[in-house]
């Protein structure tokens, strides 16, 4: 499948369909697709990255950095001036190229709505 290109915060984003392994658990809950952007820190750093989908127990955050799969991270949702909207713990559960796949330390209902809000902002 060809690589799909958008333009964000003046950058050009690519999105690429990740095959799915056999046998993969499906999801607990439904994935909201969306654009945000969000700050991912962890051995002291921080970095940036693009939400393109969550739900109340997890990211999909596009980024170059790569922690290890189990790194506990922090991850901030930012509102346009670099304002956090909401900074939560999370956990990587799997790297893809040019992403991660976190989960959340704990249940975030209000997420998806916050993202879509902070997006559309």
């Amino acid at each position: 499948m060809p690589a799909r290109s958008s333009r964000l915060f003046g950058a050009t984003l690519f999105s690429r369909a990740v095959p799915v392994p056999v046998g993969a658990s499906p999801r607990r809950e439904p994935r909201i697709p969306c654009y945000g952007l969000a700050r991912i820190t962890f051995g002291g750093q921080s970095h940036f990255g693009v939400l393109t989908d969550v739900s109340p127990s997890g990211v999909y955050l596009w980024t170059d950095v790569r922690p290890a799969v189990g790194s506990v991270v922090e991850l901030a949702l930012l509102q346009p001036g670099a304002e956090v909207a909401l900074a939560i713990e999370a956990t990587v559960i799997r790297r893809d190229e040019g992403a991660l796949a976190l989960r959340l330390s704990h249940r975030a209902a209000e997420l998806p709505a916050l993202v879509k809000r902070v997006a559309s902002a």
